[in-house]
């Protein structure tokens, strides 16, 4: 499982691209009750967590990597009981400008 918190409209639009180039289960989750103190911010969420095709959660995966910038830790929405400390989760946040 890893997670994907596009910063702008173009990365959304590239992090779906690049999803359904694949044959892996996801959802979009709007980040409005979760985080620290109440946090609430206007953003979503993709939430990558399984596949239909074998290896296909690791290849894009690894397209996420090679793509996008990577932050781990309080970003992750999955362990919002866990905002001080760093989870396992990959999460993504912006396409790599090249």
């Amino acid at each position: 499982m890893f997670v994907v918190r596009p910063k702008t409209d173009k990365d959304m639009a590239k992090a779906l691209f690049f999803l359904s180039q694949y044959q892996v289960s996801f959802f979009t989750v709007p980040d409005g009750c979760c985080g620290p103190e109440g946090y609430i911010t206007e953003e979503v969420f993709i939430v990558v967590d399984e596949e239909s095709n074998d290896g296909d959660l690791r290849m894009v995966e690894l397209m996420f990597q090679m793509n996008f910038k990577q932050e781990g830790g309080p970003l992750c929405p999955m362990c919002n009981d866990l905002w001080d400390e760093t989870c396992e989760h990959l999460t993504f946040t912006e396409v790599i400008r090249r």
